[in-house]
């Protein structure tokens, strides 16, 4: 993640009036990282080295419970990565906090993944999905063996990557946190949920102009 932060500054402006993406630690934990204070010093140090450079506005994810994913359950350890997950989420959440009070003239909005996959898995139907376990995609990241007819009825594309129809839901609810709402019925979309947005009270403070989103783009796994 920091690695990709600063080649993004060596090659692009930062925009103030940008919305910043800011989500990893999947990999990290896939890889047998159990060091959790480290990954989120990674992911704050990111957002720090971005505000340093002008940006205003952030937009954080958690992790839903890796342990739960397709590849999760094939490495072993589910509960440990869902023991992980939690902490992760926890931790994360209590930085950008810290974050936010710290630094008054940042817009931080904060997209909780973990519940909404929760939900999803709990009331499946209602948001159109048929198999909330298993990927579309069978085979490895080496060599695909098979792809099912209709992927939006899965929740997960392949072992760690979510499917078309999850990653417009996760897309919604981050439109939704930076708007600072609460989610529709899940006929309209979503679920009775509400996503947290850490700085609200700022969200009309300055329009955003533009959206560049900084994540952590590693293909072959979740991030």
């Amino acid at each position: 993640m920091l690695g990709q932060v600063g080649l993004f500054r060596q090659n692009l402006p930062v925009d103030p009036n940008a919305l910043y993406s800011v989500v990893g630690g999947a990999n990290d934990y896939f890889d047998g990282n159990t060091n959790v204070s480290q990954v989120i010093q990674n992911l704050t140090n990111s957002i720090g080295s971005l505000a340093q450079g002008g940006a205003k506005n952030f937009l954080v994810f958690n992790l839903p419970d890796l342990g739960d994913s397709p590849f999760g359950k094939n490495l072993g350890f589910p509960d440990q990565l869902n023991q992980l997950t939690q902490a992760h989420n926890r931790q994360l959440a209590s930085a950008i906090s810290n974050i936010s009070i710290s630094n008054p003239d940042l817009n931080i909005y904060s997209v909780d993944i973990n519940r909404l996959f929760k939900t999803i898995r709990a009331t499946p139907t209602k948001f159109g999905f048929k198999d909330v376990t298993n990927p579309c995609v069978t085979g490895n990241f080496q060599q695909v063996a098979n792809i099912c007819d209709n992927p939006d009825d899965f929740l997960f594309f392949d072992d760690v990557h979510p499917s078309s129809r999850t990653h417009n839901l996760i897309a919604q609810a981050a439109l939704t946190a930076v708007r600072g709402k609460t989610i529709p019925e899940p006929s309209a979309v979503l679920g009775m949920l509400t996503l947290g947005a850490l700085g609200a009270s700022g969200v009309r403070k300055r329009k955003l102009t533009s959206v560049t989103g900084v994540v952590e783009a590693e293909p072959s796994r979740m991030r």
